[in-house]
C-alpha cells in the first residue's frame, strides 16, 4: 500500500481488485469453458484494466489455478459450518449429503475442469496446483471420517480411501449430468448420493427363517428335553433328561 496526496492509505490493485476478478472467471468458466474463456473477456466481466489483471494473475493458468484453490477453501468453510448439528446422526449425514450436491451444483463447470486438469493442457505447476486443492478436500473428508468413526456412527474403513472416492463420485455425478438427456433434480441427485454412501448397491436380503430342533436325554431311566435352532433349514437341539 502507499500513501496518497491527501495523506489516506491507496488500497494495492491487487488486494482492491482480486476478488473482483476470481468472480467474473468463475462465471466466465463456468459458462463458456476454459479455452473459450479469454482473458479479455474476464477483465470486461470484472469491470477492471487488463493491467489490473495481469497484475494479479499473470496468466489464465494462473487465474484458473487460484479460483480453484481458493474456491474449494469457500467450499470446505461452508461444510465446516455445517459440520456439526444438533440433530441425530441420520438426519445430520443426509443435511452434509445435501449441503455437498448444493456446492456442486454451484461450481459445477469448475469441479468439471478441476477433475482432470492434465487432459485440459495445463502447464505442470498448474497441475500439481489444482491436484492440491483436490488433495485439500481430501484431507478434510477423511478427518471428518475418522470423527464419526470414533464416535461410533461410521465403520471401520481407510479414511483416505473414501475420502477420494467420495471426490470421484462427485465426477461421475457431474459427468451424468452432462450427458442425460433429462439431468436429475438436486432432490434426487441428494437421495441417490446418500442411499449410495449409507447402504450400498446391495439389495437387502430378507432375513433367514428359524427352526425347531427336538432332543432326547440319557441316563439310567428316559427323559426328555427341547431345544432350537435358527436357519433356513430344520435347527437341531439337544436336550437333557432326568434320571429316574
Amino acid at each position: 500500500m502507499s500513501a496518497t496526496r491527501d495523506g489516506k492509505t491507496a488500497i494495492a490493485p491487487r488486494s482492491r481488485s482480486r476478488q473482483k476478478i476470481l468472480d467474473a472467471a468463475l462465471h466466465a468458466f463456468s459458462r463458456r469453458g476454459f479455452h473459450e474463456t479469454r482473458m479479455d473477456d474476464i477483465a470486461a466481466l470484472a469491470g477492471v484494466a487488463k493491467g489490473t489483471l495481469y497484475y494479479n494473475f499473470p496468466s489464465k493458468s494462473d487465474l484458473f489455478a487460484a479460483l480453484v484453490c481458493e474456491g474449494m477453501e469457500r467450499f470446505i468453510e461452508v461444510l465446516d459450518r455445517e459440520i456439526v448439528s444438533d440433530l441425530p446422526f441420520p438426519e445430520h449425514f443426509r443435511r452434509l449429503v445435501g449441503v455437498h450436491i448444493d456446492l456442486l451444483l454451484t461450481w459445477r463447470d469448475l469441479f468439471v475442469t478441476a477433475a482432470n486438469p492434465v487432459a485440459h493442457g495445463f502447464d505442470p505447476e498448474t497441475v500439481e496446483r489444482v491436484e492440491a486443492a483436490r488433495d485439500r478436500y481430501v484431507e478434510y473428508a477423511a478427518s471428518a471420517i475418522r470423527t464419526g468413526q470414533e464416535a461410533g456412527y461410521l465403520r471401520p474403513c481407510d479414511p483416505d480411501l473414501v475420502a477420494s472416492q467420495v471426490l470421484g463420485l462427485f465426477d461421475g455425478i457431474l459427468r451424468h449430468q452432462r450427458r442425460a438427456a433429462t439431468p436429475l433434480s438436486r432432490d434426487v441427485l441428494a437421495s441417490e448420493f446418500h442411499a449410495l454412501l449409507t447402504q450400498g448397491l446391495l439389495a437387502p436380503r430378507p432375513a433367514k427363517g428359524t427352526g425347531t430342533g427336538k432332543g432326547t436325554g440319557k441316563g439310567a431311566g428316559t427323559g426328555t428335553g427341547t431345544g432350537t435352532g435358527t436357519g433356513t433349514e430344520i435347527g437341531m437341539g439337544t436336550g437333557t433328561g432326568t434320571v429316574v
